[in-house]
């Protein structure tokens, strides 16, 4: 197959480049030629020569899944209507229209954020995305904000599940304040941990930073022994 004739092919190149080599060591064949290297076969992909191989993949038309197109970081609006509405968001206008880039669940600890970067536009299906730093602490002051204009006060806490990257980093963050400090507790790690995550520092910055964090099912993941699976936190005001 193609694999046959690419090792055929170096080969034979091997003894064409053995049969013109300079003497080795001073030392010469009867017939003047010096001995002939080692043939060294180089495994090479099956799909070398492919149109394509190894590429990166596509990212797809601008305003994709898997090209979303840059929006900018602008003001944020609240829609809550009802306290157990699945509507609840946090929304920006991207040209003109109101697009969610967090969902709102309200429960006796606080309002509980699920915020993403990434949205989709439903008018026209268009994913965009804010690389703007800085959206998670923005939506949080907005919402206190929503909380001080409706309520008079700002939320008792900011409850919240970790999920995704923000698992993700607390479990390299965990696992890193683990190793540095063996004599630690679980919850001295945890609390170190939250603190070095965007999810912990922009609840941090708006006053927030007294964590009860719970964890739990500890597994091995990403190369980490016994780190947790599920981390549940309330943040509240010191």
């Amino acid at each position: 197959d193609g694999q046959d004739l690419v090792d055929l092919a170096f080969g034979i190149a091997q003894l064409e480049r053995s049969a013109s080599a300079p003497p080795q060591n001073g030392i010469e064949r009867p017939n003047g030629s010096a001995p002939s290297a080692p043939y060294l076969p180089i495994q090479m992909s099956r799909d070398a020569g492919k149109d394509g191989a190894g590429a990166a993949p596509e990212k797809g038309p601008l305003g994709s899944e898997n090209n979303p197109r840059p929006v900018p970081l602008t003001d944020f609006k609240v829609r809550i209507t009802t306290d157990n509405d699945p509507s609840n968001a946090i929304t920006m206008l991207v040209d003109g229209e109101d697009v969610d880039f967090a969902s709102v669940e309200i429960t006796d600890n606080g309002p509980i954020l699920s915020i993403s970067k990434r949205a989709k536009i439903k008018s026209t299906e268009e994913h965009v995305i804010i690389n703007t730093p800085g959206v998670t602490e923005a939506i949080l002051r907005k919402l206190i904000s929503y909380y001080i204009e409706t309520t008079g006060s700002p939320p008792i806490a900011l409850p919240g599940k970790l999920a995704e990257e923000n698992l993700k980093n607390f479990q390299k963050e965990f696992d890193k304040h683990r190793k540095s400090n063996h004599n630690g507790t679980k919850n001295y790690w945890a609390q170190a941990a939250i603190r070095d995550i965007s999810f912990g520092k922009a609840r941090g910055k708006v006053g927030y930073e007294a964590f009860e964090i719970t964890l739990k099912d500890p597994i091995d993941a990403d190369g980490l022994k016994d780190v947790p699976s599920k981390v549940n936190i309330i943040a509240r005001k010191k």
